[in-house]
């Protein structure tokens, strides 16, 4: 009995005042009722709504301290963000404003916080009792693009590596460019804000880039948001990052001390089995070292790892490997160098390049260049069958440069996709030659098969050369069995 009136939330002093019958009230009535607790509501008062979240921002001192603040501990530099007033930032937190009322003036409604906890991680809240808005991160005066992100994070990520990808063309969208953030989320007056971006962009015709996660949640959203750009008939596009699950990854990863970079691509190279040229698998397919200039590669007796380079119309810097490898029964093997970014493998020439050669595959273009008399002014461009969008962005800067420099271009080799891809490009940039893609002859195109043929021989070499001995090994056993039992008289 006592349990069940503990249960109801009795205390021991009504307990022992019904045991004692000196309790006249109702029992119904001492039992205590459950606190009611209300839901806060969203203040909806616009204007108390916009003093509230301006007050959270100016209560974000500024100072400057001797530390890095939030953003540049998340690797997003002065230079990136300085020139937005919708964000205060300092050693402990970024808070960013959020924004609402998207088909006229966008207002303030409310802020998000952005903080690193003591185990160093990011951590984030919204400002209490207000409703949640687009961040907006906007300087330009004339917005001819809108790119939306999950996080204002992200948002500065995207921004800062456009302004370091090099592409002059980048450089100046980023200067003219409105970007938006969901904060996580697709609520219903996310969206309705969402649908009015998208109907200014399409009345002003303004170019919509949904830069969203490359995760399951952040495919998911783009493609929500990409059916809604279909209805109202905007341009737009999709971007997602080529490494790393976001942008501010993207950004951590790429934005690596180039000198690490360079070490671990330097380690992979120079780390690669050692042989004379002559012992190496490109010798035995008849492919001399003289083929090999100009090229940062490594030859071993079943393997060759290629250097690949990014900016080619500046540095030509080093930024990762691929490896092609056969195994003893001929199987042939490709992969990248992992957590670094893919770029191009490149033969040099030894003049100044007159021509460009764009090809899949290195291994046939050391075989088109012995065949080509304009070897010594041709540069190789080889996208080891892997056309992403970094890759096409770096190829694009390329054939702006040909275009202003009259160089040739030959597409050769390349699967149809990938031709048509870059052929468009081409087009787009109205390049004045005519650039059809050209089939490899049979001797170039067989030296991936000849390559297997000759990995194959080596292997069967090889199982057999332990075979042979240890069969002189059996010979000789049987010879010392047949002098023991001779001394024994058997």
């Amino acid at each position: 009995m006592i349990d069940l009136l503990r249960q109801e939330k009795w205390d021991w002093k009504s307990i022992k005042n019904l045991a004692h019958g000196h309790i006249t009230t109702p029992i119904a009535e001492l039992t205590p009722k459950p606190k009611i607790y209300s839901v806060a509501k969203h203040i909806g008062n616009p204007a108390q709504q916009e003093k509230l979240a301006q007050k959270r921002l100016e209560e974000v001192k500024t100072r400057q301290t001797t530390g890095k603040t939030y953003l540049e501990k998340r690797g997003i530099s002065q230079e990136t963000y300085q020139s937005f007033p919708q964000l205060k930032n300092n050693s402990y937190q970024a808070v960013f404003g959020l924004y609402t009322g998207f088909d006229d003036q966008a207002r303030l409604c409310s802020t998000i916080n952005y903080y690193l906890d003591r185990e160093d991680e990011s951590r984030k809240y919204f400002q209490k009792d207000l409703p949640r808005g687009l961040a907006q991160l906007s300087s330009a005066e004339e917005v001819a693009h809108i790119v939306i992100t999950e996080s204002p994070i992200d948002a500065l990520s995207y921004r800062q590596l456009q302004f370091e990808s090099g592409d002059i063309k980048g450089q100046k969208q980023a200067e003219n460019t409105i970007y938006l953030a969901t904060c996580g989320n697709l609520s219903v007056e996310i969206t309705r804000s969402l649908e009015q971006v998208f109907d200014q962009a399409k009345a002003k015709n303004q170019e919509v880039i949904l830069a969203f996660d490359n995760d399951v949640p952040g495919k998911k959203m783009a493609g929500e948001l990409e059916r809604l750009l279909q209805e109202k008939q905007c341009n737009y596009r999709l971007d997602f990052p080529e490494i790393g699950k976001d942008w501010n990854e993207a950004l951590y990863l790429k934005g690596r001390d180039h000198a690490v970079q360079d070490f671990l691509v330097q380690d992979k190279l120079y780390g690669f089995p050692q042989l004379k040229y002559e012992d190496s698998i490109l010798s035995k397919v008849g492919i001399p070292q003289s083929a090999c200039h100009g090229i940062h590669f490594k030859g071993a007796d079943k393997s060759v790892v290629f250097g690949l380079h990014q900016n080619i119309i500046s540095n030509k810097r080093l930024c990762s490997t691929v490896t092609y490898q056969w195994d003893q029964s001929g199987t042939e093997r490709k992969y990248f160098q992992k957590d670094l970014s893919r770029g191009l493998a490149m033969l040099s020439p030894e003049k100044e390049a007159k021509h460009i050669v764009i090809m899949a595959s290195p291994l046939e273009a050391i075989k088109h260049r012995q065949e080509n008399s304009q070897a010594e002014e041709t540069l190789y461009l080889c996208t080891c069958g892997s056309l992403t969008k970094g890759i096409q962005k770096e190829l694009v800067q390329v054939f702006a440069q040909a275009k202003e420099k009259s160089q040739s271009i030959d597409l050769v080799g390349l699967d149809e996709r990938s031709s048509e891809s870059l052929q468009k490009v081409l087009k787009n940039q109205q390049y004045v030659h005519e650039v059809p893609s050209k089939h490899l002859s049979t001797a170039i195109g067989n030296v991936h098969d000849l390559l297997s043929k000759v990995a194959r021989t080596l292997g069967a070499l090889a199982r057999l050369s332990p075979g042979e001995s240890s069969g002189k090994q059996e010979e000789e056993e049987v010879k010392k069995r047949n002098k023991k039992g001779a001394r024994m008289g058997i």
